[in-house]
């Protein structure tokens, strides 16, 4: 849902980054597309476990980052788009999220053993 909305409200157009544009109904600033995408990947992150919310919490917020920075440089310079374009940087921003997430939770685990 975040590419969806990151696109249509123009992170490949210079012309819709103007807030009295008429091609952005809500008149949605960058800044505020920017803050919603990180609250939104915050909250969906904190969903993926009860007890490391935290954790989750902060890794929905390092991948809605990635894929909303990715969508921002990507999109930025593409005039045509094809529909499995959609997917860079969905796949930029969950890939190495999970592997950080992989990378955190067997370390946290370690320290639990050790105690």
């Amino acid at each position: 849902m975040m590419i969806n909305i990151t696109f249509y409200y123009g992170f490949y157009n210079e012309t819709l980054h103007h807030k009295s544009s008429g091609l952005n109904p809500f008149q949605l600033s960058v800044t505020t597309i920017w803050i919603s995408h990180l609250v939104v990947g915050f909250l969906a992150g904190m969903t993926f476990s009860r007890k490391n919310f935290i954790l989750t919490g902060f890794m929905g917020l390092f991948c809605a980052a990635l894929i909303t920075g990715t969508s921002f440089i990507y999109f930025g310079w593409r005039s045509d788009l094809i529909t499995l374009e959609f997917l860079i940087p969905l796949v930029v921003g969950i890939l190495p999220t999970m592997k950080l997430y992989d990378f955190l939770k067997n370390r946290i685990n370690k320290n639990d053993e050790s105690i």
